[in-house]
């Protein structure tokens, strides 16, 4: 199916025991909307990094992306993949950074040493 706003209204939860509901989208492949017990839908993309691992990516919530988008953001995301970028690694450079109390500690350290 092509996920639309309104196939991704329709969509409801069909699995059991809190296990993945996902479905694909039939325009562009690792494009996908994830649905969950509640209700909520998120869109995401499968694939590959250059290890051959495979990753699944979210992109955002249904509501606040629509689905055509997520459908672009994921076109962007899915051709770095190819070009061996791995966003899930990039995103966990970024949790990886500096928090404030860590920049707030070296600020300190550095003007009492002034």
């Amino acid at each position: 199916m092509k996920l639309t706003s309104t196939t991704v209204k329709q969509i409801t939860y069909e699995k059991t025991g809190n296990k993945a509901d996902l479905r694909f989208d039939d325009d562009l492949r690792g494009f996908g909307v994830r649905v969950y017990p509640s209700g909520r839908k998120s869109f995401f993309i499968t694939y590959r990094n250059a290890s051959g691992t495979k990753k699944r990516h979210t992109i955002g919530e249904f509501g606040v992306f629509t689905p055509t988008n997520a459908r672009r953001l994921a076109q962007e995301l899915l051709v770095q993949t190819r070009q061996g970028i791995d966003p899930q690694t990039e995103r966990q450079e970024m949790r990886d950074e500096l928090t404030f109390e860590e920049f707030a500690a070296r600020y300190r350290k550095r003007r009492i040493a002034e």
